[in-house]
Parts: structure tokens; sequence; C-alpha cells
């Protein structure tokens, strides 16, 4: 995706999350992730069917528009951001602590 189509997601997602308001994407927001999370475990039990990876990259990208809106609204973009990156370095230094033993 180019530069252009990013800003625009941006934008819609901003656009939708201004209408519909905190309160209706966090409700929302469950019923995503739940639909994902079954998703994810028919491609648990079924790695090869090209149809269930493409309902869990469907279902994942709800959950990203959506958790993207709650970011948005509540202004939780740089925290979840920063929240991420410790969480992935910790990750990776108990991987590579393990390696080293």
């Amino acid at each position: 995706m180019n530069q252009a189509n990013r800003d625009h997601l941006r934008r819609m997602l901003q656009e939708s999350a201004e209408h519909f308001g905190i309160r209706a994407q966090l409700i929302k927001t469950l019923e995503e992730l739940g639909e994902c999370s079954a998703a994810v475990a028919r491609v648990v039990h079924d790695d090869s069917s090209r149809t269930l990876k493409a309902n869990l990259v469907s279902e994942m990208a709800d959950v990203h528009n959506m958790l993207d809106q709650i970011e948005f609204l509540m202004g939780l973009q740089n925290e979840v951001e920063v929240e991420r990156y410790g969480k992935m370095r910790r990750t990776l230094e108990r991987i590579r602590t393990k390696e080293q033993s």
C-alpha cells in the first residue's frame, strides 16, 4: 500500500471513529476480537486451507481497524507504540538469553 492510501485509510478510520464514538467502537471491538479468535482457532486446526487463511486475514483487518480507532479516540497511539516496543524488546531478550544457555 502506498503512502497516499495509508493516509486515506487513517482519515477513514478517524471519520468512522468520530461518527460511532468510543462506547460503540469498544463494543464492536469485542465482537471483532471474538471473530478473529475463532478464525485463528480454525487455522490452528487446518493451516493449509486458503479459505480459512483468507478469513483470518479479513478478521485480522477488522481487529486492526477497530484497535486503530480506539487508539485514535482515546489518544493512545504513542503509549501503545511504546508498550509494543518494550514488549518485543523483552521477548527478544528472553529468546537470546535462552539461546546462550
